[in-house]
């Protein structure tokens, strides 16, 4: 909700963008899987930063942990637990390549396609964390919104298909486990996935003009 009162966007990756690729949610909210155990998000290089300065927020009204160090920060990298520690979100900073039309994520060392992640483009609303009482067990999970709860809305990537075939390969759609299963796999020293396929999607002008927007704004 803090980012969405700055106009900053938090958008869904790896895992728990695949996730939502693959299974999506019936209802207009996005529910996260926490029995997955994490759920990615990816907010800019300029907002970075801004989360670390709640940590003590967090901490206050959700019983959270704020686990970063030098070199976690360094590589644009900060995991928040929950309070029973069976649950985290990790938050990835990038790097952008705008001559290059790519971006880095230093964290996993995984480089995309500018074009595959921007515009980034509005999503669903998340339930509020009230509603999850149990991080373990989806059964305790409940719709009823707080009141005078105004749910953050997440985003989604440009174009995830393609996205997520560059990342995980053609065969994303089916589940794995191991090491084929992350991002990284195959490379020691990291990923380029990008331009196979190339993520050439037709953009109207209305998004043409936020995708200048959005890589003048958060690059």
């Amino acid at each position: 909700q803090k980012f969405d009162n700055i106009g900053a966007p938090v958008t869904l990756m790896y895992g728990t963008l695949l996730r939502e690729f693959r299974n999506g949610t019936k209802t207009g909210c996005l529910r996260p899987d926490y029995q997955d155990k994490d759920f990615d998000i990816v907010v800019s290089p300029k907002h970075f930063n801004y989360i670390m300065g709640l940590r003590d927020e967090l901490q206050q009204k959700f019983n959270t942990s704020l686990v970063f160090n030098r070199n976690t920060r360094k590589r644009l990298f900060v995991s928040i637990f929950m309070n029973n520690k069976q649950f985290q979100i990790d938050v990835y900073g990038f790097e952008c390549k705008k001559e290059e039309g790519l971006i880095l994520f230093p964290w996993d060392r995984v480089t995309i396609a500018i074009g595959s992640f921007f515009p980034v483009r509005k999503h669903k609303r998340i339930l509020p964390f009230e509603n999850f009482t149990d991080f373990t067990s989806p059964s305790t999970t409940t719709t009823t919104h707080t009141s005078g709860y105004n749910a953050p809305t997440f985003y989604l990537p440009n174009n995830p298909p393609c996205l997520l075939e560059n990342i995980y390969g053609p065969d994303y759609m089916t589940p794995k486990t191991g090491k084929k299963a992350q991002a990284k796999y195959g490379l020691s020293q990291g990923r380029l996935a990008y331009g196979n396929p190339v993520c050439d999607l037709p953009l109207s002008q209305y998004y043409q003009q936020e995708l200048e927007r959005q890589i003048n704004a958060y690059c």
